[in-house]
């Protein structure tokens, strides 16, 4: 029996008609093909108070595929107030709004398109809507979530959609709050010692870089600002001309250093503030018990001209011991990285002014927008009571932008002039750039600066001791330890001695034949700069031997010298005497050499003695020879 199955003609069909089937089906389920899905791109330009309303404004596109009716824009606000730091750092971070609601006021609502108009795909329209703090329900000295919902709806469509609801802080002040720029002039160091330098790019910061950008800003802004006296230094070094690299080849940026340097000289010294020299890293957890860091760093800035009317101190998070450690210099600190709950507090019994780059961090609620940078920075400045922006990048000046309406551009002393609170910062120490192995390098790097200065006086090293300590604990250090261990290489590579500074040479026996007599003795400088030594010799019978104290000797780098030693002698035996280098400053420089010296001198009295005993010798023999003749002649005469 065959069964009934369809021949391939009718196979064909029966598939063509399923896929047919299934074709008219998806098409039935899936969204219209010619459905457009509305779309609005939103951006907001302002939202501050002005002239007593709260005014937001901004421009929308219509990004969608479809004309846009009945499109409006409506003020949103929440009424929780963020009057606290914490409050609106949290606010920061949030992935929602608090709870808020459109506003009602007729000012606060703004119709784009009427009757049958339309926003086509393509097409922009600016808007502002505003209202007073009353109406909004905002009370001062608060920031506020506030922004729009903008709504419309298609053709032929009758519901409206809430297109896009941006959101902003906006800040509602009870009096003006004051916003300080300072400009931060430091830089990482690059000085060797005096006309040496490890490289050039302080010259390239100095002309077109980084220097040249923040100085000229202080100058066309008018703020206030900070200087490193170690940056003058460095930079009034290379106008008179300098060398660079261990080749020392002719440093080419000495025309650049003196254009910055009349620059500098035109600011304004009452708005200059002078930190410590080389802004060294003192909150540092090894920082507390370096405690002659503190000390070089005073001493490397003494004498200065900073061409300002203030001092000050800048610190990383700085804890209660580290401002204990400070307190001794009298000086306002300017703090990054700490949250005081008031700009300007009392701490451990001097002013300390929290300081913070204009820095902002996008979140899901504030994009990255001249408008959120703008106010949530002001919003931070009425939790704090003012602010204190410190630009030390070419991108922190770009970031310092101009305040709402309500804050104020102030001066470095109206904002930290009164300090309101006693605040003690818990934070514990940093590791920060002065690690014990730091502090240790530094320890040793004084020593062999003061060490090198002590033998070689007109090289001037010694000199830059302090100074170069200081700036090895820079805060410019900070995660560039690579740059640092450099820096310090070039300095070790330049004061290397391949083993001790001086030698002496000497000859371990020596005899005198004479009351007096020249010892030659050798002095070797194995510096590369001049060496200036005194040779000082003792002996175990100074009434035996005397040696007169020689002149101090200078041996040219790479030389040897050899310097005679005056001894007199006062009676004849066998003495030892001991020699060794110092410096000037009767540092000793070598170990001792040991010198046996033998006198066979008897001095005046030997002498006197000595010829004493010969004429009684001779007389003795006259007589002897006389008494001989007379005998002889008595036995000749019978």
């Amino acid at each position: 029996m065959t069964a009934n199955r369809p021949g391939p003609p009718r196979r064909r069909f029966l598939v063509a008609l399923i896929g047919l089937l299934m074709l008219v089906a998806t098409v039935a389920l899936s969204p219209s093909a010619h459905a457009a899905e509305p779309a609005v791109t939103v951006n907001l330009t302002q939202a501050e108070v002005i002239d007593g309303r709260l005014r937001l404004a901004g421009n929308l596109t219509n990004t969608g595929t479809a004309p846009l009716r009945t499109l409006s824009v409506q003020l949103w606000r929440s009424r929780a107030p963020l009057s606290s730091r914490d409050a609106v750092e949290k606010a920061l971070t949030e992935k929602t709004t608090t709870e808020g609601l459109l506003s009602r006021a007729a000012s606060a609502t703004l119709a784009l398109t009427t009757g049958t108009g339309t926003l086509d795909p393509g097409q922009s329209s600016t808007f502002a809507v505003d209202a007073t703090p009353d109406e909004l329900g905002l009370s001062p000295a608060a920031s506020y979530w506030v922004g729009v919902d903008v709504s419309a709806r298609l053709v032929n469509e009758p519901a409206l959609r809430v297109l896009a609801s941006p959101r902003t802080l906006a800040t509602v002040t009870d009096g003006p709050v004051g916003i300080a720029s300072v400009v931060e002039l430091s830089s990482r160091p690059r000085q060797i010692k005096q006309n040496l330098f490890q490289d050039e790019s302080l010259a390239d910061e100095l002309s077109t870089g980084r220097l040249h950008t923040l100085l000229e800003a202080a100058l066309s802004r008018g703020t206030d600002w900070y200087v490193d006296p170690s940056l003058l230094v460095e930079v009034r070094d290379m106008a008179d001309g300098y060398r660079v690299g261990p080749d020392r080849v002719e440093g080419t940026g000495a025309a650049a250093a003196q254009a910055w340097l009349d620059q500098f000289a035109t600011l304004d010294p009452a708005r200059g503030v002078a930190g410590l020299f080389g802004t060294p890293d003192l909150a540092s957890s090894g920082a507390s018990p370096f405690t002659e860091l503190q000390a070089d760093a005073l001493a490397a800035g003494e004498g200065v001209d900073t061409h300002t009317s203030a001092t000050g101190l800048l610190l990383v998070s700085p804890d209660t011991t580290t401002l204990q450690e400070v307190a001794g210099l009298g000086r306002t600190v300017f703090a990054l990285g700490i949250r005081p709950p008031r700009v300007s507090t009392i701490a451990q019994g001097m002013t300390l002014a929290e300081v913070d780059q204009p820095t902002f961090a996008p979140s899901a609620l504030l994009p990255d927008t001249a408008l959120n940078r703008r106010n949530t920075l002001a919003a931070l400045a009425q939790s704090t009571g003012g602010q204190v922006r410190w630009l030390r990048t070419e991108a922190d000046l770009g970031a310092d932008a101009d305040p709402p309406r309500g804050f104020t551009r102030a001066s470095l002393a109206s904002v930290v002039g009164v300090p309101l609170v006693e605040w003690a910062p818990s934070s514990p120490a940093r590791t920060g750039v002065v690690t014990p192995d730091v502090r240790e390098t530094l320890t040793q790097l004084g020593a062999d600066l003061r060490a090198y200065g002590a033998v070689s006086p007109t090289s001037e090293i010694g000199e830059v001791a302090s100074a170069q300590v200081a700036r090895g604990a820079s805060l410019w250090w900070s995660d560039d330890a690579d740059r640092q261990q450099a820096w310090l290489d070039a300095i070790n590579a330049r004061i290397a001695a391949n083993g001790a500074q001086v030698s002496l040479d000497a000859l371990t026996r020596f005899s005198m034949t004479g009351a007096t007599s020249d010892f030659p003795v050798t002095v070797t400088n194995h510096l590369t700069d001049p060496a200036t030594v005194r040779v000082v010799i003792t002996t175990d019978n100074p009434q035996r031997i005397r040696f007169a104290e020689p002149d101090p000797v200078t041996v040219a780098p790479g030389a040897a010298n050899t310097v005679t030693l005056a001894a007199s002698a006062s009676g004849a035996g066998v003495v030892t005497a001991q020699v060794h280098l110092e410096s000037l400053a009767g540092d000793r420089l070598t170990d001792d050499t040991i010198i046996t010296v033998e006198t066979s001198d008897v001095g005046t009295i030997g002498w006197v003695l000595v010829i004493g005993s010969g004429a009684v010798l001779v007389v003795t023999t006259v007589l002897r020879i006389r008494q001989v003749r007379a005998r002889q002649k008595a036995i000749a005469d019978g």
